[in-house]
Parts: C-alpha cells; sequence; structure tokens
C-alpha cells in the first residue's frame, strides 16, 4: 500500500475506537450480597452509556449470585461469572479481562461505589492525555 492509503487507514482505525471506546468494569465479588446490586447499579446508571458490567463471583457462600441473576441475569450490559474455586481477587480480576469485550478496563470492588460521572470524566481525561498512546492497548498487552 502506498503512504496515502496507510494515513487513511489509521485514520479510519482512529475515528473506529474513538466512537467504539467500551468500557469495560470488571467487579471480583466475594460475599458482598449487602452491597453487590448498589455497585453494579452505580456502574449502569453512569452518564457513560457505553459500558459492560463484569462480575465475576469467588464463590460466595452468601447470596451474592442470586442477587446477581435475579437482578442482572437478562441485562445484555452484564455478565456474570463463578469461580469454581475460591480463587481470589487477582485471579477474578484477570478472568475478568479476558471475559471482557471492551476497549479499555476499569476496576470496582463488590461493596464499592461509583460517582454518575465517573467514566465520562475519565474518558475526557483519556482524550485530553499526552500519555493515551502508554494506555490504550493496555488489554491487547495483557492478553498476549
Amino acid at each position: 500500500l502506498d503512504e496515502c492509503c496507510i494515513k487513511i487507514m489509521n485514520q479510519i482505525e482512529i475515528k473506529y475506537k474513538m466512537n467504539n471506546r467500551k468500557i469495560s468494569v470488571i467487579i471480583p465479588n466475594y460475599n458482598n450480597d449487602a452491597h453487590i446490586k448498589k455497585t453494579v447499579l452505580s456502574i449502569l446508571n453512569n452518564t457513560y452509556k457505553n459500558l459492560e458490567v463484569v462480575v465475576v463471583d469467588d464463590c460466595s457462600t452468601d447470596q451474592s449470585m442470586n442477587i446477581l441473576l435475579q437482578s442482572f441475569g437478562n441485562n445484555g450490559r452484564v455478565k456474570i461469572y463463578s469461580t469454581r474455586v475460591n480463587s481470589g481477587t487477582y485471579y477474578c480480576r484477570n478472568l475478568g479481562i479476558l471475559m471482557s469485550s471492551g476497549y479499555y478496563i476499569g476496576f470496582v470492588d463488590g461493596d464499592d461505589y461509583v460517582l454518575p460521572e465517573k467514566y465520562d470524566y475519565e474518558i475526557k481525561r483519556l482524550d485530553n492525555s499526552e500519555d493515551i498512546e502508554r494506555i490504550k492497548n493496555l488489554k491487547g498487552k495483557i492478553k498476549k
């Protein structure tokens, strides 16, 4: 391909990525039945809508999984997984990354809540960041 075509293809790729910047918010969960529904809702109700929630339950012994399945089992923006054996927070985060489809990755603990404009704010910060090249392909590097 000539240099002009390569430049055009790069511009198309940049525009595609800018318009399809889904955020995958990964929640490792263990026995957070008192908080998990509010946590997921705080993410879904964010002003930035191009996101998915990936919950990885780490063999909770409380009602966490029942709450998740009843509240979000039919929600296309929420993916719910469970480990077969208790494996720890970092295992759950890594599994969440593997199961995610977003361009960006975020993490929220199962007993935390996010502010309504959190991800709008973060995307705007990324848009204005000189360091964007360092972090925008993090997911691809992790999977390699």
